[in-house]
């Protein structure tokens, strides 16, 4: 099982753990492309891939992650959530607020387990 982690509001832990929010969307800052994707050679990819360049370096999404956990602050009872990962995209901002920016689509699966609600 390969996770990573992210915090998250109060407000979204609770609807995802309610399973009325199933996508969690992510700014592909270094940070976070260095957590969802990996490095690749860019002869290697096929036009038609989806990824970042960075650091001289061409990222593609992972595919060898299985979960999520997202927790809701530092506190020792903070909520904390561990869902599936079915699958992570990039898309082109999903809710329209930004055109030219692509986001980070990590679509859930069920709830796995959950703590402190």
């Amino acid at each position: 099982m390969k996770t990573v982690t992210f915090q998250l509001k109060g407000e979204y832990i609770d609807q995802i753990k309610s399973g009325s929010k199933v996508k969690e969307y992510r700014y592909p800052s270094d940070y976070n492309i260095k957590r969802l994707c990996y490095p690749c050679d860019i002869d290697k990819v096929s036009s038609n891939v989806i990824g970042f360049e960075m650091e001289d370096e061409f990222w593609i999404p992972r595919k060898d992650l299985t979960h999520v956990q997202f927790f809701n602050g530092y506190r020792k009872n903070r909520k904390e959530l561990v869902c599936e990962l079915k699958s992570i995209k990039i898309v082109e901002d999903p809710e329209g607020e930004t055109p030219g920016e692509d986001f980070f689509v990590l679509s859930l699966g069920k709830v796995i387990k959950s703590k402190n609600f």
